[in-house]
């Protein structure tokens, strides 16, 4: 085959043009390649494979694409390029100046599953050889025959990544082979037992060239490389979708196609204008020349905000091949965040904005409008403290937000001030009630569950200025109780209706207290005119979900789960807090701003967001019971219960050894229950009875317990007090009033 065409060459200055032409268009394609390369051009290069230039060259031959299913072969009978389509066996060839494929006049023989071509053998015959890459087995055949053969020779497997180049004479006939990414030509004689090293030159290929023959001096590549093509199915155009769980997954599936065999394909997607969402990748395939499904699903998150967006999907592959991008447009309408009775979170801020948030995804919807009413402002339930300073005649600014808030049930609010007010909050209109004078009993202050931090800082000498931070966080986890937690390290557990607490802090309180946990104190210090000054914010807010869990979000921009009982936590940041948390027009908003002291600047915080959650599977057993009973005949518990279902529920409770139960109907809304035991008959003996436990069960596996706290005095037919001279009457606030005294024998 030393005849190809490698006595096929220009005059030197032709040359030095072309060179110069080439590496002009070459640097162009190199970025227009980014968008969008070129499909299947037909230009071929060349370069002298003993050469050390890292350039490949023009050819000077006229450029063809191949058509459509075909491979190069290799040349063959000077000057003649020859293809392939492995499918058909059909074989084409052309003269490299001519602007078309001609029948080449061999008989077509398709390729076995698993073969490439590997180039011409010149024996006895010309043969046309056919290699397994995995295997090396080599078949061949003669232009006219009508099957595949035995070439009888060695198999050779070809090392990963390297592709056929066809075969050329050294000395001896040898077959060639290359690795596209990095340049580097093995060879071997086809009755060697192993690839060697060629001694050529290594040059990777450009994107989308293959390799179509070699010479007894040139290796020669040709531009095959067809773009993919993506076909969409879903989602449909104009679309519509919220965060509703039935409506918040947007859909993308379709087929991709590339006619170039074993390509690599990557499938992409982005939505434009949003950085999370950019250069996506969806899928990756190997091209097998047809159609090949891919899927995709994105949630729409706080992450996608309302509004109309493009999405764009598109196809490329490792030669360099991009397809067309396809668009849909689509809308995100996230009104739907709390409606018809669905379970949310409702965040309320310092900015004056309330949002509903979505307890699962962390979306967001803005509701401030309708639902804050005339409720923010100083003696009102929303309340953020700003006061002035002034340090050398200039004026400073401080910030303290100063509520906190929980859903106590009814479509109630219940809020603590760091004014020490107490108010209950209409959730919808923002309409409110003072009811400080029955809530904020003995339990606002120092060592109690309502804290405000008032601290002094001598600053330049001055002062002391006076600062502020309301440290106490709060969430009705049912049965009467609001946990609290406050900003000096403590938990307690507070009656909803008289504000008696009892501090729970050892039990809760268990290893979930500090930085990049649930509860957290940001302290920090600043050197101002070679003064130490400690600062503080409270940067924890809590709601309870039910199921014994209670949310929690921090000023560090993280959230949690926390177990009611033990205080164990799980964070859950990653699938909670996705945009909505920031300095600024977000739900859970980290306040940082600046304050001139002595003409430098000095970074302050203040976490000024409170949170509830509105769905009524909190616990909903509640005994309204007085907390004092003085019980001669018969003994009394009472309450309400309610059960999101409406199923029948049953509430029972065992004193003594006794138990007493009764059904319940009509549930959806709160329903007065009674149980009653006869100190008589049911053998109750004298004594006093607390902390009885009382269980509501639907039948369905949703079990509530709650427990009486109060003290009931139970003088049964035994006890030898002379009931007749004594009279015991109730007030308007349950208590026990005592009207003439108990008389022992």
């Amino acid at each position: 085959m030393s005849n190809m065409v490698s006595n096929k060459r220009g005059s030197l200055k032709l040359w030095l043009v072309l060179i110069l032409v080439t590496i002009a268009l070459f640097s162009l394609s190199s970025v227009l390649f980014i968008e969008k390369a070129e499909a299947n051009t037909g230009e071929i290069l060349r370069r002298d494979y003993y050469g050390t230039s890292a350039s490949w060259y023009n050819t000077s031959y006229t450029s063809l694409p191949l058509p459509a299913g075909f491979e190069p072969i290799d040349f063959y009978n000077s000057p003649y390029i020859y293809i392939v389509n492995p499918s058909t066996g059909e074989v084409l060839r052309r003269h490299y100046n001519n602007t078309s494929w001609d029948n080449s006049s061999f008989t077509s023989v398709p390729l076995p599953a698993g073969f490439k071509p590997i180039g011409f053998y010149d024996g006895y015959n010309y043969y046309f050889c056919i290699i397994n890459p995995s295997t090396g087995e080599i078949l061949q055949k003669t232009y006219n025959n009508t099957s595949w053969d035995n070439s009888n020779f060695t198999s050779v497997p070809l090392p990963a990544g390297f592709k056929p180049i066809g075969s050329y004479y050294g000395y001896k006939y040898y077959f060639g082979i290359i690795n596209p990414s990095t340049g580097e030509i093995l060879r071997r004689e086809y009755y060697d037992t192993s690839w060697n090293n060629s001694n050529f030159t290594s040059v990777p290929l450009p994107a989308g060239f293959k390799p179509i023959g070699i010479d007894d001096r040139y290796l020669y590549i040709i531009h095959t490389n067809e773009n993919p093509t993506v076909t969409l199915s879903s989602p449909e155009q104009n679309g519509i979708y919220s965060e509703d769980p039935e409506n918040c997954t947007l859909e993308i599936s379709g087929t991709v196609n590339d006619a170039n065999v074993d390509d690599a394909l990557t499938v992409k997607y982005t939505i434009n204008g949003l950085n999370n969402y950019t250069n996506i990748t969806i899928a990756t395939l190997t091209a097998n020349g047809g159609n090949q499904p891919f899927s995709h699903d994105i949630t729409i998150n706080s992450a996608i905000p309302e509004g109309t967006h493009t999405l764009r999907v598109w196809a490329q592959d490792n030669e360099g091949g991009m397809s067309t991008q396809v668009t849909r447009i689509f809308t995100v309408d996230k009104s739907s965040i709390g409606s018809d009775g669905e379970s949310l979170i409702r965040a309320i801020t310092a900015e004056e904005k309330a949002y509903n948030v979505d307890p699962d995804t962390g979306s967001y919807t803005d509701v401030t409008s309708g639902t804050l009413g005339n409720s923010f402002g100083s003696n009102k339930p929303f309340f953020n403290r700003e006061y002035t300073y002034y340090f050398n005649n200039v004026q400073s600014i401080f910030y303290d937000w100063g509520s906190t808030a929980t859903y106590i049930g009814n479509n109630t609010i219940r809020v603590v001030t760091s004014e020490e007010k107490a108010f209950d909050v209409d959730m919808e209109t923002g309409d409110y009630t003072d009811i400080t004078s029955t809530f904020l009993v003995d339990n606002f202050g120092q060592g109690r569950p309502f804290f405000h931090r008032t601290y002094e800082q001598k600053i330049n000498g001055s002062g002391p200025f006076t600062f502020h931070d309301f440290g106490s966080t709060m969430a009705y986890i049912g049965n009467n109780i609001i946990r609290v937690v406050t900003s000096e390290g403590k938990a307690f557990d507070v009656n909803k209706d008289n504000g008696r607490y009892t501090e729970i802090t050892s039990s809760f309180l268990v290893n979930n207290w500090g930085s990049g946990k649930p509860f957290y104190l940001r302290e920090y210090t600043h050197n101002i005119s070679g003064e130490s000054n400690t600062f503080y914010d409270f940067g924890s807010i809590m709601t309870y979900l039910g199921n014994d869990i209670i949310r929690v979000v921090t000023s560090q921009g993280k959230a949690f789960d926390v177990h009611k009982d033990t205080g164990n936590y799980t964070e859950v940041t990653s699938s909670f807090m996705l945009g909505n948390y920031g300095t600024a027009n977000r739900p859970f908003l980290n306040k940082t701003y600046a304050a001139s002291i002595n003409n430098s600047t000095y970074i302050f915080y203040d976490f000024e967001s409170t949170m509830f959650f509105t769905d009524a599977q909190v616990p909903s057993l509640i005994i309204t019971s007085p907390d004092v009973q003085a019980a001669f005949d018969t003994i009394t518990l009472t309450g309400t219960v309610c059960d999101t279902d409406g199923d029948d529920v049953t509430v029972s409770s065992t004193l003594a050894g006794v138990i007493k139960s009764v059904v319940v109907s009509n549930t959806l809304t709160p329903q007065p229950w009674t149980l009653e035991w006869d100190i008589d008959t049911d053998n109750i003996p004298d004594g006093i009875y607390t902390n009885i436990a009382v269980q509501q069960d639907d039948g369905n596996g949703e079990v509530c317990t709650a427990y009486y706290q109060g003290n009931i005095c139970v003088f049964g037919p035994g006890s030898n007090v002379a009931r007749k001279d004594i009279i015991y009457e109730y007030d308007d606030n349950g208590k026990l009033n005592r009207r003439s005294s108990i008389t022992y024998p």
